[in-house]
């Protein structure tokens, strides 16, 4: 990852361990469904940090996104009475960099080429 920030890149998306290919592409919909609300207002910059956790948020209340695994058993409330996923499934996803992107220049940027 600092790598990627070395080279230019302002933020970067990343795990802290493996996660579930289901549970990923789940919060890749979330993210980019947030990203593109916000991309389609009238700001200038889109808050990657809101989006960002309105993406944990929709992953963490997502019931059907969790795979069937048996580390779930006996994990109480999980019967359907807990308001959220375990952690597991959602607390691996981090944001590091800018929190911030400018969307104008960035557009202005990607029609130049």
């Amino acid at each position: 990852m600092p790598a990627l920030l070395y080279s230019g890149v302002s933020s970067t998306v990343s795990t802290l361990w493996d996660t579930d290919g289901e549970v990923g592409a789940a919060f890749s919909r979330y993210f980019y469904e947030s990203w593109s609300a916000q991309a389609g207002t009238e700001r200038s910059c889109i808050d990657l940090a809101r989006t960002f956790q309105q993406a944990i948020l929709k992953l963490a209340a997502d019931r059907d996104v969790l795979p069937d695994d048996p580390r779930l058993q006996g994990i109480g409330g999980l019967g359907g009475t807990a308001r959220l996923n375990p952690p597991i499934y959602w607390a691996s996803f981090i944001l590091t960099g800018w929190w911030m992107m400018d969307w104008e220049s960035n557009v202005a940027r990607t029609s130049d080429k």
